[in-house]
């Protein structure tokens, strides 16, 4: 997680840093799975975007037991994909639409062009239904989701573009 505050937050600032530092400081945040999600997802961009780091994990005490980056990706995107519940869509926020664009920028890194335009088009389209579009939309919104909107606005445009 370091590395992705340290290296990527400044390309992909899909997280409020100060409440992200704290949640992952708190236990019982990590029996949440939408943030067990969102750390996977995390995880998951970070060695898709740093090649040279992936060796590095796996020489850690915990060491990483994949074979490739790519199997790493597939094994988090599994993991996430077995925490979705049946009402998983009944209700929208940003973490989700957080989730499906780190994973679909992980399999545009690897190359992975049909992945990533599959998970991007999901991304799109809870963009669209949380009107990440329409800054009218924000009103009674805290400041700080307003700002991970905003920047979730821009992080698709960048993509769509």
């Amino acid at each position: 997680m370091q590395d992705y505050l340290d290296y990527i937050y400044p390309m992909v600032p899909i997280v409020h840093r100060p409440s992200f530092r704290k949640a992952l400081q708190e236990d019982q945040d990590r029996e949440n799975d939408g943030f067990l999600a969102l750390l996977l997802s995390i995880a998951a961009l970070v060695v898709a975007t740093m090649r040279s780091r992936f060796q590095a994990y796996q020489s850690e005490p915990y060491s990483l037991r994949f074979s490739s980056r790519k199997e790493f990706i597939h094994f988090c995107y599994q993991k996430v994909m077995g925490l979705r519940t049946s009402s998983y869509f009944d209700e929208l926020n940003f973490q989700k639409f957080s989730i499906q664009y780190l994973f679909f920028a992980a399999y545009l890194q690897l190359g992975d062009h049909n992945w990533s335009r599959m998970l991007s088009v999901e991304a799109m389209q809870i963009a669209r239904l949380l009107n990440l579009h329409r800054i009218s939309d924000y009103d009674g919104l805290n400041c700080i989701e307003t700002q991970l909107r905003k920047k979730g606005f821009w992080l698709m445009f960048y993509g769509f573009v």
